[in-house]
């Protein structure tokens, strides 16, 4: 078993405009209602299929959106927090990755709209 693990191997980095480390803390508190974007979770995934399948939903049909997402992921009590760009058509969704780490036991992944533009 891996005691490493790289976020990268199960986010999909083909709907992801950029990931970086920024500081998290000022983005506390977004409400999400007023978003132009949210995360929906379809489909099962992962080790057993015990995870859920995290998609970044377009709110809004007559524009194109930037959707800054928060992607926390835990493994043996240590939490990493990047964020995530991505882009999405009016009215589509976008999959950005498992809720776990399929062959990495122990590995959990969490999505959250934090911006949109």
């Amino acid at each position: 078993m891996k005691d490493d693990v790289d976020l990268n191997e199960f986010l999909n980095l083909d709907a992801i405009e950029s990931i970086s480390d920024s500081n998290i803390s000022e983005h506390s508190g977004v409400d999400v209602e007023e978003l132009c974007a949210r995360i929906d979770y379809i489909g099962n995934c992962g080790f057993n299929n015990t995870g859920r399948k995290a998609y970044c939903v377009n709110k809004l049909n007559n524009r194109t959106v930037r959707a800054t997402v928060l992607v926390k992921s835990t493994y043996k009590g240590s939490t990493n927090e990047r964020f995530a760009v991505s882009v999405v058509p009016p009215g589509a969704r976008v999959f950005l990755g498992c809720t776990n780490g399929g062959s990495v036991f122990g590995l959990s992944v969490s999505y959250s709209v934090v911006g949109c533009e």
